[in-house]
């Protein structure tokens, strides 16, 4: 039976990777630095350091596909500490890399970042073939790891998928985080505070839902492409003022917004091209905007912690 180690299993994007594949029938291990998650016990959890190479083995033990999922930082944090950046998220994970081809691994499926990679935008929406121009450490430091996984692939043989993501939502995404801004909004929504927008609220994102972003995980590893880059969004540009409009018409709920500050690394546009995943892998995202918001407030109506 084929098995799986998701690296941030406990993660937002990780745990929908690990219950995926569990209900696909796969063998599941998950590595991560401590586990608040309930995984099923056939789900074989790793605690571990993932900076530390002495812990690696054990967790790649026996494995056929890898999703990694673990980043240190956020554009923003990024910006604010390069070095620890490149440290952690570049030579943390090239060391990672040396162990892993010296494993029988058949594939690697990296999350990457299409929100960040590209930088402000020459065409739209953005193809995999765009130039490559982040205006953020942690940008810079996905696309370098994407660059050191096509030097393992020349050099080793280790097959690889880079799954370029826009802006991901969904149940189970912390809401006093700093990323999400979906997420974000309808916690604040809930508690009765008010949203502050960095910017004039007419930056443009790409919403796609995480139910979408995992099955372009399971369909690219599962199935062979001579492409090893893809975009995995919707194509569709919503500005967060509209973002804002849309969850105070689906919720019937209402909030003060303030305007602040744009943040360094925030780009003014993205949308990602996704024809390429479409074509070779016949992978389209199902879930609008609107459906996933209303998704997520059900959610949390319910008293269940979306943490």
């Amino acid at each position: 039976m084929t098995t799986c180690l998701v690296l941030g299993g406990k993660g937002f994007i990780g745990s929908h990777i690990v219950n995926a594949l569990f209900t696909e029938g796969y063998n599941v291990k998950v590595f991560d630095k401590s586990m608040d998650k309930k995984f099923p016990e056939k789900v074989e959890c790793i605690y571990g350091d993932f900076f530390n190479f002495k812990e690696w083995e054990s967790a790649l033990k026996d494995v056929d596909f890898i999703f990694h999922n673990i980043c240190t930082t956020i554009p923003k944090s990024s910006n604010e500490d390069i070095i620890y950046d490149i440290e952690t998220n570049v030579i943390g994970n090239v060391r990672f890399l040396q162990e892993v081809v010296k494993s029988e691994t058949e594939k690697f499926i990296f999350s990457s970042s299409g929100g960040t990679i590209y930088g402000e935008p020459h065409v739209l929406p953005i193809p995999e073939s765009h130039p490559t121009n982040p205006i953020s450490s942690y940008g810079i430091s996905k696309l370098a790891f994407e660059k050191y996984l096509n030097f393992f692939n020349n050099e080793y043989g280790l097959d690889f998928i880079s799954l370029r993501y826009s802006n991901v939502f969904g149940e189970g995404q912390n809401p006093k985080g700093m990323v999400g801004a979906v997420i974000i909004f309808l916690e604040l929504l809930r508690e009765r505070k008010p949203i502050t927008i960095y910017g004039n609220g007419n930056s443009v994102r790409d919403y796609i839902y995480i139910d979408d972003v995992i099955k372009a995980n399971l369909l690219t590893a599962c199935k062979k492409s001579k492409h090893k880059i893809f975009n995995v969004g919707t194509s569709i540009g919503t500005s967060v003022e509209t973002l804002i409009e849309t969850i105070f018409r689906i919720t019937h709920k209402q909030t003060e917004v303030f305007f602040t500050g744009k943040r360094s690394g925030d780009v003014s546009t993205n949308i990602l091209d996704i024809s390429l995943i479409k074509r070779e892998f016949d992978w389209d995202p199902k879930v609008n905007l609107e459906d996933g918001i209303l998704k997520i407030w059900t959610y949390m109506q319910n008293d269940i912690n979306p943490i």
